[in-house]
């Protein structure tokens, strides 16, 4: 039993190490192209503007419509008399008369009635030859709606993209200062059972010792907090990303890119940039050439229409137990000569809107430029910030050095081996923000460019 329970201990290690898994930044970004709630609702607007192109292009085709109606009515609706027909004089009076009695002597009614039941089937097809432009004109903008809609989930899925890449390398950046701290508790911890012999020995003062310990304790009360903070960070991470987890295993998950291998500034940037080659910008001369499609949508309402028809219908509306059929074919021109001067109000209000539309692409493309000039500078002071970190990270290296040498050699204390590796602590802290800014600077750049880091 002994010898079982060993077993089970020895493989425990192995198990929990089975547990964990790995995430690349690749990873995030597929699984936000497929699951991210926002870029699945893009593609959905994609799909639904093609169904409002395909319902556009109906109107080009003929309507057909089919009708049926019966009536039974409590008193014939039609009834008529020789004396409807003939009038009221008095030879028309006599002849009634006679005729009345004659029916009545052979059973038969003296007048005609109708209209007391009936019913009629048919089918009416139209076809709109022309009808003031608004059936082109509705096809157009449907297109431009696709045309639209595939851009702005283009605009989704970079800003998704951009989303999870500072994500996934904030993570990193605090992985890799939880590393330092580490690092940095590990030297400390060393330094105090070195510094706890010195003590004995009267090398150092005892407020000294407690210095070091006081700061250990801060490290690790650091490093607590940092933890919970790169499990924050991957959960909403993974939240934008669409990728499943529990809260137990998020120690477990591991980000396994590293911030290493940059490209310089002059391998990113390019010599110019053009505004229109942006999505937003496109997007604003589709909103213009948009606004001119309704206007002229709105405008062909006051144009002749001119439509060709055509119909068949059959059935007994007299109630007569005869069912007849009869086909018809007709034109139909509708002239509007009300409301001109609506129109012509209608048309200005869009000239204005076109022209807010000129406008807003106008100021767009200007923004647009100044932005690129903005990621342009971050790319180039951050890549500067990192080459000042990475000297100041090799001054604290060698300051650490000296004052280790200095301590071994009883000509300095241990709080100032502990002051110089917390300097060296902070500057590769620095390093490592410098290194995700410019990361990030040069990302939003190239994704502004169409390419990738």
């Amino acid at each position: 039993m002994k010898g079982r329970l060993v077993m089970i201990l020895s493989l425990l290690p192995v198990v929990l190490t089975a547990q964990s898994r790995s995430v690349t930044l690749e990873d995030c970004l597929q699984s936000a192209a497929e699951k991210n709630a926002y870029v699945r609702n893009a593609g959905l607007d994609v799909l639904s503007m093609g169904e409002m192109r395909t319902e556009a292009r109906w109107s080009y085709l003929p309507s057909v419509n089919a009708s049926a109606i019966g009536y039974r009515a409590l008193d014939p609706m039609l009834k008529i008399t020789l004396g409807d027909i003939l009038g009221g004089s008095d030879y028309a009076h006599q002849l009634n008369y006679d005729l009345s009695s004659a029916a009545y002597e052979h059973g038969i009614k003296p007048y005609y009635e109708s209209l007391l039941y009936g019913y009629t089937v048919g089918i009416t097809a139209i076809q709109p030859l022309y009808m003031g432009g608004r059936i082109r004109n509705a096809n157009r903008l449907a297109s431009l709606g696709v045309d639209s809609a595939g851009i702005k989930e283009s605009v989704i899925v970079r800003e998704i993209r951009d989303s999870v890449e500072n994500k996934y390398w904030r993570v990193v950046a605090l992985q890799e200062k939880l590393k330092t701290l580490d690092s940095t508790g590990d030297f400390l911890d060393s330094l105090v059972k070195t510094a706890n012999g010195a003590a004995q020995a009267g090398l150092i003062l005892d407020s000294d010792l407690l210095q070091l310990r006081l700061k250990c304790s801060e490290l690790e009360s650091g490093r607590l907090k940092l933890r919970g903070a790169v499990k924050l960070a991957k959960a909403d991470l993974f939240n934008t990303a669409g990728i499943e987890y529990t809260y137990l295993e998020l120690g477990d998950i591991v980000l396994s890119d590293l911030p290493s291998g940059l490209p310089a500034p002059e391998d990113i940037i390019r010599a110019e940039e053009s505004a229109a080659e942006f999505d937003e910008s496109r997007l604003l001369t589709m909103q213009v050439e948009a606004q001119q499609l309704r206007k002229r949508m709105a405008v062909g309402e006051y144009l002749p229409q001119l439509a060709l028809g055509a119909g068949y219908g059959m059935g007994d509306l007299m109630g007569r137990g005869e069912m007849k059929g009869n086909a018809m074919a007709f034109v139909t021109l509708t002239i509007p000569l009300t409301d001109l001067g609506k129109a012509a109000a209608r048309s200005r209000r869009f000239d204005y809107e076109i022209q807010k539309a000129r406008n807003e692409k106008t100021f767009l493309d200007a923004q647009l430029r100044l932005q690129m000039a903005m990621y342009r500078l971050a790319v180039e002071t951050s890549w500067e910030d990192i080459m000042v970190a990475e000297k100041a990270v090799g001054v604290a290296e060698e300051a650490v050095e000296r004052a280790i040498a200095d301590f071994d050699a009883g000509m300095t204390g241990c709080t100032d081996v502990m002051q110089c590796r917390l300097s060296l602590q902070q500057a590769m802290e620095k390093l490592t923000d410098s290194r995700m800014a410019y990361r990030k600077a040069a990302s939003a750049y190239l994704h502004r460019c169409g390419k990738t880091l």
